[in-house]
């Protein structure tokens, strides 16, 4: 989940918010502290130290080094161009939060970078959320106030109007309108600062580096739809693919987060598996990565379990797959898909790789009467030690049960890691590595 949001929804009980028992908060933004490039006022009296000889087109009541009003940079209006960039306005569903992207931490602190993808439209601004969707939404936003600076000349964000959209996890969500999209790659600052309800939020430099745009020689993941499923889905072929018409490709099939549920492929994209595919066609593997939708846990609703066999069916019947080396993995709702898919469906996979899975939300030490059904899957599960957000403890539980059975069951916690594991989990190449050392019997 995006550093930035956690903070968002950290700030639920901190007093920032209209209600803790009716969620109402706001999307990190800042200070009300001005740059220092802007002046507050102009002085209405020369200091005494100020020479008396002053330029006769100059006031003598105004020192010469102090800017004038009409000198600050013009205010940013839609469809004002700054270089290579166009600032609009931007549809639900057709745009990308800042929020959403995956950010780093700068040199200094309030600094962040975050890479965008080329032909993304992305909306700059901060917002503010009401997950409980209690209908305070209106009044939350007037406790909201917000500058916004881009290249630092300053936005008019009453020209650019607010957007509503609803997001996954956060509910409901109303935002500054406020999209750049890019004419070539390049970066571009922005700067932003506020507070709410009278409260100073974190003031925030971010450089978002809009990334080349990808050639067709070069992509081997793309979208698809399958109507048979009803299933959207992103399909990577290595690169090798169908270069020997015998050979027979593995396969993965990848089960997203609670993120990217929803009818909008480019949110399972920037998960991290799907986003190393996109250019990279050394993987060997065949990876399908659908997506889902529903309430928490939608992975194992019998509609969607059954879709994805239909899914699978589909693939394998379409292109080159080895029936033997099938393997299901997921992160976080994805990993409580992958206990529950394969429980249902044991004798459809070589190998399960849950990345901070579980089993039942409702109960943290639940553990599944038909645990022992994966007693001949191997099954290596993965964890961040300090994850706040599913305890590494409900996926021990599980771990220790296969093991009971005699399972053949690993499992790797990677020490000061939060819920954000999915970085060295499928950036590296040993998970890769056992998955193609496994084969159904």
């Amino acid at each position: 989940m995006n550093r930035r949001l956690l903070v968002a929804l950290a700030l639920l009980c901190t007093g920032l918010v209209v209600s803790c028992a009716a969620p109402v908060s706001i999307l990190p933004a800042v200070p009300t502290t001005v740059p220092p490039s802007v002046p507050t006022a102009v002085p209405t009296s020369v200091p005494t130290a100020v020479p008396t000889a002053v330029p006769t087109s100059v006031p003598a009541a105004v020192p010469t080094d102090v800017p004038t009003p009409a000198a600050l940079p013009p205010m940013i209006e839609p469809g004002d161009r700054i270089g290579d960039f166009l600032i609009t306005k931007g549809e639900p569903g057709d745009v990308t939060f800042q929020w959403e992207l995956d950010s780093t931490e700068g040199a200094n602190a309030s600094e962040y970078h975050a890479d965008v993808d080329w032909g993304t439209k992305l909306n700059v601004s901060t917002g503010v959320y009401d997950e409980s969707h209690s209908g305070k939404l209106d009044e939350t936003w007037a406790d909201f106030t917000f500058r916004l600076f881009i290249e630092e000349r300053p936005v008019n964000l009453a020209a650019f109007g607010t957007i509503d959209t609803e997001h996954p996890v956060v509910g409901e969500m109303r935002a500054w309108n406020v999209v750049v999209v890019a004419d070539k790659p390049g970066e571009l600052e922005v700067h932003d600062l506020g507070q709410f309800a009278g409260k100073p939020l974190e003031e925030s430099w971010t450089t978002f580096t809009f990334l080349p745009p990808v050639t067709a020689d070069r992509v081997y993941q793309r979208p698809q739809t399958s109507e048979k499923a009803k299933l959207d889905y992103l399909l990577y072929l290595p690169e090798a693919y169908g270069k020997d018409p015998q050979e027979k490709w593995p396969l993965i099939l990848y089960l997203h987060g609670l993120e990217a549920k929803g009818a909008n492929l480019s949110s399972v994209a920037r998960e991290v598996l799907p986003k190393r595919l996109k250019t990279e066609g050394d993987l060997p593997f065949i990876v399908v990565s659908p997506q889902g939708d529903g309430e928490y846990e939608f992975w194992s609703e019998d509609v969607m379990a059954d879709s994805l066999m239909i899914l699978l069916d589909e693939i394998q019947a379409t292109y080159s797959i080895d029936p033997m080396r099938i393997y299901l993995t997921g992160a976080d709702v994805g990993g409580n898909g992958t206990w529950e898919i394969g429980l249902r469906h044991p004798e459809r996979f070589a190998a399960l790789a849950p990345v901070t899975g579980y089993y039942d939300w409702n109960d943290p030490s639940a553990v599944p009467a038909n645990i022992c059904d994966l007693k001949d899957v191997p099954v290596w599960a993965f964890h961040g030690e300090d994850d706040t957000t599913i305890a590494v403890e409900r996926q021990q539980v599980l771990v220790d049960a296969l093991k009971a059975c005699g399972g053949n069951a690993k499992f790797t916690v990677f020490p000061n890691y939060g819920n954000d594991i999915q970085i060295p989990t499928y950036g590296e190449p040993g998970l890769y590595d056992w998955l193609l050392a496994q084969s159904r019997r």
